[in-house]
């Protein structure tokens, strides 16, 4: 199984707008500083995945 996304990069508050939007349903957030050990981003490597995938 491969994870690889689609090539867009989407922040957590996105996340949530969209699914306001999309749903209409309110979520309750509050935007606090990163807690110790989050990191600010992720990338993956997909040598793997072409190799395998092709």
């Amino acid at each position: 199984m491969f994870n690889l996304g689609i090539g867009n990069c989407f922040s957590v508050l996105e996340v949530i707008n969209s699914f306001v939007k999309a749903t209409g349903v309110k979520l309750n957030y509050k935007i606090v500083e990163r807690r110790a050990g989050d990191i600010e981003k992720v990338w993956v490597d997909t040598t793997f995945a072409n190799s395998e995938l092709g």
